[in-house]
Formats: C-alpha cells, structure tokens, sequence
C-alpha cells in the first residue's frame, strides 16, 4: 500500500500539494460553518413542526444520509457520465 502511495505522488510537485491542501482545507472549512450554523444558529430556537423537533440530532442524522447518498452507485454513475460527456 505504500509502496502504491508513493508511485501515485512521486511525480507530484509542490503546487500539486498546495492545490490538494487547499482544496481539503475549504472543503474542512464548510464542514465547520455547517455545523456551527446547525448548533449556533439552527438549535438554539428549537424548531417544532408538530411534534418532532428541529435540532442537532436531526441535522447529524441529515448530514450522515447525505454521506451515504454521495457514495452511492447511482450517484457515482451519474457523475462518472456527466464527467465522461464533457
């Protein structure tokens, strides 16, 4: 496995790596303004519709279903053949 690693990166450059550190960063970043919204601004009003509350559990719940939609197979193939036809 290591040895895969470092053949995938031995050609790399230093931008390449500062591109990816960029891009993971960003992407850590709105992971974090995410879930601060959901637990500063989104949990404290306790929203309510009906009987079920609006809170952080259902906004982790959400977030992990979204997780689960993005790895699965027809997500993939539906990006993997708009990639194709551009």
């Amino acid at each position: 496995m290591r040895a895969l690693l470092h053949r995938l990166t031995a050609t790399w450059t230093r931008r390449d790596y500062v591109e990816i550190g960029v891009l993971l960063g960003v992407i850590a970043l709105m992971h974090a303004v995410g879930f601060a919204v959901l637990v500063f601004a989104i949990a404290p009003h306790h929203y309510r519709a009906g009987t079920q509350i609006f809170g952080v559990g259902l906004g982790i719940t959400a977030y992990l279903f979204g997780l689960r939609h993005a790895f699965d197979a027809d997500h993939i193939a539906a990006i993997d053949n708009t990639t194709r036809k551009l």
